[in-house]
């Protein structure tokens, strides 16, 4: 018997390596435990969990409007918030005393706080975002 060379050898271990690998894929994907594990439940889980929690979603939020900037941006602002599927501009407040009545009166769900100083603040690295402040209703078999 010759001994065979290096690269020979090489290309052998690799071979083998392969045959190896596609044997146990094999045996592996005849297991039906694996192929639900792995295939099935990745791609129906996110499917199921999505359709469950789907009505959870909250849409047309009522809030309040403080609007202290009084600005072609806030009014941007305003409306673009206005136009999204998940917030409804219920009113506008002149102050924030008069928002978190109409919050604690349960006429809105949150508000949007606009400072005065926004066009100032608009393009400064740090700038001073609309504020909003929300309460979450408790869910209660009472109510």
């Amino acid at each position: 018997m010759k001994d065979k060379g290096l690269l020979s050898r090489i290309a052998e271990g690799i071979s083998d390596a392969c045959y190896v690998w596609w044997q146990e894929m094999r045996n592996t994907f005849k297991d039906e435990g694996v192929i639900i594990f792995f295939l099935i439940v990745p791609i129906a889980y996110p499917l199921l969990y999505s359709w469950v929690y789907n009505n959870e979603v909250v849409h047309e939020v009522p809030v309040a409007v403080v609007d202290n900037s009084h600005s072609a941006l806030s009014r941007d602002f305003i409306r673009r918030c206005d136009a999204s599927p998940d917030v409804r501009i219920a009113c506008y407040a002149t102050d924030m005393d008069e928002a978190k009545a109409l919050m604690s009166s349960q006429e809105v769900r949150g508000i949007y706080y606009i400072y005065q100083k926004l066009i100032g603040n608009t393009y400064l690295p740090k700038r001073q975002q609309p504020g909003f402040m929300h309460e979450l209703e408790k869910i209660s078999s009472n109510s």
